[in-house]
């Protein structure tokens, strides 16, 4: 899905970004794009069991959320940005990872659109995911879709022969995949600042978020185990070297 380009708008998010060091840069070396799918990830989690946070409070999980989520989209949006100058599709991704996220992305767009297509909410949202191209779009896509997935799950686990749970968690590793496998983070200077700024501020309310989880939900192991440390949701899975794909139609 092509994204359109935004500003943060979240007055929590832009008070941390105006606060961040000018000099901001992630710690660890982690790509821009990993961190805006750890951060869209944290976002579902905040959204499905934040409200049973007690000592920190339902409050807090929305808010946290909510910078996550921006920030995340904002991340996407410099990308997109950047796209014009130096097309990141450009560039190819392994032949067995563009066969598996095509093949999800079809499965999902079936499964949606039985359900939802004349749906006034989901279904012009539905439309406008058919207009993606190339592979930004189709990571894009699938984290859109498993996103559907999470918030209609009592509706789509009654088809019991397409539905699986288990989609969610593999749209998203192939997003990560896929962003991993198309490169670093756009070299335009102001874009770079941009992220390097994003980047630290999504590190830090990740952490925040993360450690009240471990509070509210430690009688819950689970659950918990859901919540993975920043690092290693940035990172995503590991990649495997295959042959090279050619660009989407």
């Amino acid at each position: 899905m092509a994204k359109e380009t935004s500003k943060a708008k979240t007055s929590a998010l832009i008070a941390r970004l105006a606060a961040a060091p000018a000099d901001a840069s992630l710690p660890t070396r982690l790509r821009a794009l990993g961190v805006a799918t750890a951060c869209l990830q944290m976002t579902n989690l905040l959204k499905a069991h934040g409200p049973r946070f007690v000592r920190t409070g339902a409050a807090f999980a929305e808010e946290m959320a909510e910078i996550l989520e921006e920030g995340a989209q904002e991340i996407f949006a410099v990308f997109d940005r950047a796209q014009a100058d130096s097309p990141l599709d450009e560039r190819k991704i392994s032949l067995e990872l563009a066969d598996l996220a095509t093949a999800l992305r079809s499965k999902q767009r079936k499964l949606l659109d039985y359900f939802f297509e004349n749906d006034p909410v989901i279904g012009p949202r539905l439309k406008v995911l058919l207009s993606g191209r190339g592979y930004v779009d189709l990571a894009n896509d699938l984290v859109a879709y498993a996103d559907i997935y999470v918030a209609q799950e009592a509706v789509l686990k009654a088809d019991s022969r397409y539905y699986l749970a288990s989609d969610v968690s593999l749209a998203r590793e192939l997003a990560a995949q896929i962003r991993g496998e198309l490169g670093e983070a756009p070299t335009n200077d102001a874009n770079a600042a941009r992220l390097n700024r994003l980047t630290y501020v999504l590190g830090d309310v990740y952490e925040d978020a993360y450690l009240a989880a471990q509070l509210e939900l430690r009688k819950e192991p689970e659950v918990l185990a859901l919540f993975q440390p920043f690092v290693t949701a940035s990172r995503g899975p590991a990649k495997r070297r295959a042959k090279e794909a050619p660009k989407p139609e």
